[in-house]
C-alpha cells in the first residue's frame, strides 16, 4: 500500500470517528472565525498540527507516526514499559525533538484526542459473536459463554492448576519467590 493511501484512510478513519466530513489535502482556513463550535475548533487545529511532516523532507506525518506507534504495541502486546524505552531512545536520537512523543502516554493522548481509541474486543473462538462491553451486565460483557456455539469466552487451564510447579512459576512470576530462591 502507497504512502499517500495510507494517510488518505487515516484522515477518512480521523473524521468518521469524529463525524467530521472535511478533505484534509485542500488547504483551508481552520483558524478562520466560520466555525461556531469551540470543539470542532480545537479538532481542526489538532488536525492540521497532526498533519504536518514528522522531519523536514520526510513524508510521513506526526499523526501517522503516532498511529504506527499504537498499532505495534497492539498488534505484537508489548508492553507500554518498552514502548516508553523506545520512545525515550528516539528523542535521545534525533536532533530535533519537538514532534516525537516524550511517552508512549502523549502519543495514546493526542490519538484519542482525535477520536481514533484503540479498544481490545474478545470474540467467539468460532467468531459467531463478540463480547464487545466489558462493563458487567450489559451487551455482551457479562457472558462467559458464546450465545450461538456456546463455546467458553476464557480458555480453560484447570490441569495447570493441579501441577505445583506451575503454580510456583505463577507465583514466581510476580515478584514473589516461595522457597526463597534466587532465580
Amino acid at each position: 500500500m502507497e504512502y499517500e493511501e495510507q494517510i488518505h484512510m487515516i484522515d477518512d478513519m480521523v473524521g468518521d470517528a469524529f463525524g467530521v466530513n472535511v478533505a484534509y489535502e485542500e488547504p483551508q482556513d481552520f483558524d478562520g472565525g466560520e466555525l461556531s463550535n469551540e470543539e470542532a475548533q480545537i479538532f481542526y487545529h489538532l488536525m492540521k498540527e497532526m498533519n504536518t511532516s514528522f522531519f523536514k523532507g520526510l513524508s510521513d506525518s506526526n499523526l501517522s507516526m503516532y498511529v504506527r506507534l499504537l498499532v505495534v504495541k497492539s498488534n505484537w502486546n508489548i508492553p507500554y514499559q518498552c514502548l516508553e524505552l523506545f520512545a525515550k531512545m528516539m528523542l535521545d536520537a534525533t536532533r530535533t525533538k519537538d514532534n516525537l512523543p516524550t511517552s508512549f502516554n502523549d502519543a495514546k493522548r493526542l490519538v484519542v484526542k482525535l477520536g481514533l481509541e484503540v479498544r481490545k474486543i474478545n470474540c467467539c473462538i468460532s467468531g459467531c459473536m463478540l463480547f464487545y462491553d466489558h462493563e458487567f451486565g450489559t451487551n455482551g460483557g457479562a457472558l462467559e459463554k458464546c450465545q450461538f456455539c456456546k463455546s467458553p469466552r476464557y480458555q480453560v487451564h484447570s490441569k495447570a492448576i493441579n501441577q505445583p510447579r506451575n503454580v510456583r512459576l505463577g507465583l514466581c512470576s510476580d515478584g514473589f519467590t516461595p522457597y526463597i530462591q534466587a532465580s
